[in-house]
């Protein structure tokens, strides 16, 4: 047993010395390959070409503007230290309806006027002396140098260049106008006698349609009432049937005239009527009904004016006429 703890001790020599030899080359297999591998990376670097950065370009800093005086006064008076001035005052425009103007001394007659809701569409009948009247529009011209500039019930304005004139209808002491001065009762009285003539005493041809519109454009007022008068008493739808009027409602309506198919153009122009327009009131007592209106007439004639309502479509407008 002793003999062979020799050979024993032998062996774990031998083995302790091939252990210690593996171990040291493993040690320095190890070392080289960390090296190599470190030298590798070296040698990488070393070929690959260095990044060439380049610097941002820096922005130079705005130079500060020097503010002229000129701005800098109007920036303080912009701040408005005193408080801001109160605006200037606008000119207030006067309504032609507030103008006073001299009534005007051009020989022209007013014969009637035509009032519309909207004032930009009246419009007047005017003579120009011995001539017909004829209907102008607001901004038409009615003599050399002279436009229409209003229509009102009882005068129109004329404008010539600036200035404004007057004209109204012919009051009854008016000796050029033509038109016989009659006070109402005076007017009453005379038309009576008329009216009591009788049908047959009254000529046939007054009444058609061609006679009657000649003679509204051709008689002044007083005479178109003194002639027509006793028609207008003893046979109204005579009239009526010339004019082309018909009555809208039935018996004892008053519903208004319209203006039918049949009423001379010329009359329609002359009166400033359209088909299918509808006398609606003379001073506003309501008409339609022949034999109540014929009633009517003397307190329209002895009113000295006629102020005749007519609607067309959905607008209504006013004619006036003087009688006397």
């Amino acid at each position: 047993m002793t003999d062979k703890l020799p050979v024993f001790s032998a062996l774990a020599a031998i083995n302790g010395t091939r252990l210690l030899q593996i171990s040291s080359m493993l040690l320095i297999l190890g070392v080289l390959a960390s090296t190599s591998h470190t030298l590798a990376r070296l040698t990488w670097t070393l070929l690959e070409p260095v990044p060439v950065i380049f610097a941002s370009p820096k922005t130079p800093a705005p130079r500060q503007q020097a503010v002229p005086e000129a701005s800098l006064a109007q920036n303080i008076e912009q701040l408005h230290l005193f408080g801001k001035p109160a605006p200037p005052e606008e000119p207030q425009s006067v309504s032609l309806d507030e103008v006073q103007a001299p009534e005007t001394r051009m020989r022209l007659r007013l014969e009637g006027v035509f009032l519309s809701e909207v004032p930009e569409y009246s419009s007047a009948f005017i003579a120009e002396q011995s001539r017909p009247g004829e209907r102008y529009t607001i901004g038409d011209r009615v003599s050399q140098g002279v436009t229409l500039a209003a229509v009102f019930a009882d005068r129109v304005l004329l404008q010539r260049g600036e200035a404004y004139e007057t004209l109204r209808f012919p009051d009854s002491g008016d000796s050029d106008s033509g038109i016989r001065a009659e006070t109402p009762a005076n007017a009453s009285r005379s038309s009576r006698p008329s009216a009591r003539r009788a049908a047959a005493d009254i000529p046939a041809d007054l009444t058609a349609s061609q006679q009657l519109t000649e003679n509204i454009q051709q008689m002044d007022a007083g005479s178109f009432m003194e002639t027509y008068m006793p028609i207008m008493q003893t046979n109204p739808q005579a009239i009526l049937d010339g004019a082309g009027l018909e009555p809208r409602g039935s018996s004892g309506e008053s519903r208004g005239y319209t203006v039918g198919a049949q009423a001379p153009a010329a009359l329609m122009s002359q009166l400033g009527l359209q088909q299918g327009d509808v006398i609606v009131s003379v001073n506003s007592h309501p008409v339609g009904d022949v034999q109540r209106d014929r009633q009517l007439i003397n307190q329209i004639v002895e009113s000295g004016v006629a102020r005749i309502e007519i609607q067309r479509g959905q607008r209504t407008f006013v004619v006036t006429y003087p009688l006397r």
